[in-house]
């Protein structure tokens, strides 16, 4: 049997889903990290799910940082890297099922849309 221990790298309130790894050493770790957010709970939906939602990394090192920002009303989610981990692509929501595909330079502070208006469902548990 493994004596494996689990250690907790959320924070309270935050909700962190959609881990990935990059592909190139020292092998950071890219999620969506957001408020945790029920208001949505019981009415129709109108507004993105986690507002203010963004993509974080976590260094090996353990230092963690928001690699993409955009308004409160939106939420980024399914980061993706380039092979080369150079390079990251992600959806930012607009509306719960309404969103933008977009591009961004891990070594840059800019983002580009290159696809807007794309629909898509959240499905039962919200994980697009």
């Amino acid at each position: 049997m493994l004596n494996e221990e689990i250690t907790d790298y959320g924070e309270s309130g935050l909700t962190d889903t959609q881990p990935i790894w990059s592909s190139t050493q020292p092998y950071d770790l890219l999620f969506c990290r957001g408020a945790e957010y029920l208001d949505w709970l019981g009415r129709e939906q109108a507004g993105v799910l986690v507002p203010d939602q963004r993509i974080w990394v976590r260094k090996a090192s353990g230092e963690e940082a928001a690699l993409t920002s955009g308004s409160i009303d939106t939420a980024d989610y399914i980061p993706q890297l380039s092979s080369d981990g150079k390079n990251l692509s992600f959806l930012r929501l607009s509306q719960f099922n309404v969103g933008s595909l977009y591009f961004k330079g891990m070594n840059s502070n800019q983002e580009i849309e290159i696809l807007r208006g794309l629909n898509g469902e959240p499905g039962f548990y919200g994980n697009y």
